[in-house]
């Protein structure tokens, strides 16, 4: 009694269409969610650092404002509010402090790994790179940059090589990067 059956004319298009809309609504409630987050993470920052800016810059008392916050927000929401976590939300903070030039299309992922570069023109170079259409390709080699690009002069003759390769997409503001950029300096590993 499983008998399939036939499928009605026109089915293939017209199961593409609803397809293509759940997709897309999938993808930008990803976004929406994704912005949300990283702008409350944002605001977390500017609370530690106002905070902390209240005259209360004691090591000890930075240990345990972090501490007991941790302990708190982590019973109230899970994973994801260690000391660590909540250090990074002060330093996104003060490394961006305008909210409004986050960009949408950058993950908390994205900005973690951009605090870990000191350079801000490095970082900017990093930031407009991870934004590009093309993504993919970027977000796959990105950690294996961000280990390096504070102390490798490679760096530089990489990014001035990127730099060239930029190309004007049909008279926008954005610029894309062409798919034969060379690859990124190579990593070396600290010695053990």
């Amino acid at each position: 009694m499983n008998e399939r059956l036939p499928t009605p004319p026109g089915f293939a298009d017209l199961y593409e269409r609803v397809r293509a809309i759940l997709s897309d609504a999938r993808a930008r409630a990803y976004r929406a969610i994704n912005t949300a987050m990283v702008t409350a993470y944002w605001e977390i920052g500017r609370v530690i650092v106002e905070d902390e800016q209240q005259g209360r810059q004691r090591a000890e008392y930075g240990k345990g404002l972090l501490a007991e916050l941790s302990k708190r927000l982590t019973a109230d929401f899970g994973r994801g509010f260690d000391r660590t976590n909540l250090q990074q939300m002060r330093a996104f903070y003060t490394a961006y402090p305008i909210c409004d030039a986050l960009r949408p299309e950058l993950t908390w992922t994205h900005y973690r790994l951009l605090l870990r570069v000191e350079s801000p023109d490095a970082r900017a170079f990093y930031e407009a790179e991870a934004s590009t259409p093309d993504t993919s390709s970027i977000c796959r080699r990105k950690r294996n940059w961000l280990r390096n690009c504070n102390a490798s002069d490679e760096l530089s003759k990489w990014k001035a090589t990127c730099e060239k390769s930029r190309v004007l997409t049909h008279g926008k503001s954005d610029v894309r990067v062409r798919r034969d950029v060379p690859t990124p300096p190579p990593i070396t590993e600290p010695p053990s």
